[in-house]
């Protein structure tokens, strides 16, 4: 019997090193082009605080600080619109017309995330099908699939950005390819074996992306060969939050579902910095690890988890501040103003330059200082947040849109769309739009 046990623990820690490989810890290896270091001695801890913040603050009188300039959109090429994933404050017409621009597109499931260029909106279905939208034609005006019969049979998601005239596409396959869809004609495919788990990034002709185990990876816009790879450390846990990048000049940055954030050079991934927002749990690291969107602003990196938000230099990873506050929905970031809203539905605005909290406000207390019980209890969960127009955008699940004043935290209006929001909605031409729960596109101005 003690030989069994002794076995058994011995089969154990062969498989704890072998799920440890691509961390550094146990050896040195090194994907192509990777600089060699060790990442134990790299590496530094950023342990959220137990004591999350929840407070009502009322406003002071804001001075010397500023919104971002208000900015007309006319495209969204990526998930997160931009390779810094920093959504503008958009132009809005803040009429409240809606307008059904389409009849139902398709019976199949559509993906949340949407894009737009030239007044063609993309998207795709669960069967892996991308459709093009014209809405000057009012119709689907092409369809593309590119797996075969037996495949279409699994659910396939696909990540996907447009460039130029080609639409870059990775998915839960393992599939990487490129198609454009002026010509309507597939220019390269490459099977990686292994599905990708990220968003996608490009730049000066490199596609960045990372697979479920990872693995960092960069490859030609022309052909999908490997220029180099990257290993990060593994999560033997998978969560919902997808390894998520950002790119700023020659740096790109990869927050992996391990809560490790990186900083590598976009040509030959050079190692820069490593920082772990890993929770520690019990003595132990804990493998549940949930954060949101990186966002940079010029020098500043802004890292938000279900734990904390931090901001960084994202040259140096020296950290300027940091507060406990556990998230719900991604934050905002605009110019000299950061607004949150938390799993215990406070909305807080907080001072970009010092982490200073300039106001918070219980939402749903606000909601009913202004209406009555029934009526604030209708409103619903919050689901997205925005800037527009100068005020503070929230939507919720029951298809409300709040619009807040970001300098007095109070209500300026809700606005209720009697058309269920099912995607994420695109802020474009002082409009914003999105899908219903009847796959129809709807318009608001």
């Amino acid at each position: 019997m003690t030989r069994f046990f002794f076995l058994i623990l011995l089969f154990i820690f062969h498989l704890s090193c072998s799920f440890d490989t691509k961390t550094g810890i146990w050896n040195e290896k090194k994907g192509k082009n990777q600089k060699n270091y060790r990442y134990s001695d790299s590496l530094k801890d950023i342990f959220p605080n137990k004591n999350l913040f929840k407070q009502d603050i009322l406003p002071n009188e804001i001075k010397n600080i500023s919104l971002s300039p208000i900015l007309s959109n006319l495209k969204w090429e990526e998930t997160y619109l931009n390779n810094n994933n920093k959504y503008p404050n958009f132009n809005f017409k803040n009429s409240f017309e809606e307008k059904k621009i389409s009849k139902k597109i398709t019976r199949k499931k559509i993906n949340k995330n949407i894009l737009y260029k030239n007044d063609k909106i993309f998207y795709h279905d669960e069967k892996g099908s991308i459709y093009i939208y014209s809405l000057t034609q009012n119709g689907v005006i092409f369809k593309y699939n590119f797996y075969k019969n037996k495949i279409k049979k699994f659910k396939i998601k696909l990540e996907f950005l447009l460039k130029d005239n080609l639409l870059f596409v990775a998915d839960n396959l393992g599939y990487v390819y490129c198609f454009d869809y002026q010509k309507k004609i597939l220019l390269w495919a490459k099977n990686y074996k292994i599905p990708f788990f990220s968003n996608i990034k490009i730049k000066n002709n490199i596609i960045f992306l990372v697979n479920e185990n990872n693995d960092f990876l960069a490859l030609k816009s022309s052909s999908g060969d490997l220029i180099w790879d990257f290993d990060t450390d593994k999560n033997l846990l998978q969560t919902n939050f997808k390894n998520n990048l950002a790119i700023e000049q020659d740096n790109i940055y990869l927050l992996n579902n391990n809560g490790s954030l990186y900083s590598l050079k976009l040509n030959n991934a050079q190692l820069n910095w490593i920082l772990s927002f890993k929770e520690i749990i019990g003595g132990e690291s804990s493998n549940l690890f949930y954060a949101f969107p990186l966002i940079i602003n010029s020098e500043d990196l802004l890292v938000s988890t279900n734990k904390s938000i931090s901001l960084y230099n994202r040259q140096t990873a020296t950290m300027k501040w940091k507060i406990d506050i556990a998230l719900k929905i991604q934050p905002i970031f605009s110019k000299d103003f950061i607004f949150l809203f938390s799993d215990e539905n406070f909305i807080t605005c907080v001072n970009s330059n010092n982490g200073k909290i300039l106001w918070s406000r219980d939402f749903f207390a606000l909601l009913r200082e202004r209406f009555d019980n029934s009526k604030s209890d209708k409103i619903g969960e919050i689901i997205d947040l925005k800037i527009a127009d100068n005020k503070i955008f929230l939507f919720t699940n029951n298809s409300n849109v709040i619009q807040m004043d970001p300098f007095t935290s109070k209500i300026i209006s809700v606005n209720n769309i009697s058309s269920k929001i099912t995607s994420n909605p695109l802020f474009l031409n002082e409009s914003f739009y999105f899908l219903d729960k009847k796959n129809r596109f709807i318009e608001i101005n």
